[in-house]
């Protein structure tokens, strides 16, 4: 198979199309007078503004940085431009 510029032009379009989408969805989701309430909860539930580090515990520190991951990946969606790349 041969590549085709417009080929991962259009892949990148698609991705770029995808997170837009999601990206409104997460703000849309995440707007209004509860909104805030429910972030600073889920910001201290998923640890992200404290360590995930568990000392002597490598299992509880991966279960703690997954936490955080989701909130991370919450945050990043809600904050997103519209000029995704």
């Amino acid at each position: 198979m041969e590549y085709d510029s417009t080929d991962e032009e259009l892949k990148k379009f698609i991705i770029n199309e995808q997170r837009r989408v999601l990206s409104l969805a997460y703000k849309g989701l995440f707007e209004g007078k509860d909104s805030e309430i429910v972030l600073d909860n889920l910001k201290a539930f998923c640890r992200y503004d404290t360590t995930s580090h568990v000392s002597g515990d490598p299992y509880s520190t991966a279960f703690l940085e997954g936490r955080r991951e989701v909130f991370l990946h919450i945050k990043k969606y809600i904050e997103m431009s519209m000029g995704v790349d």
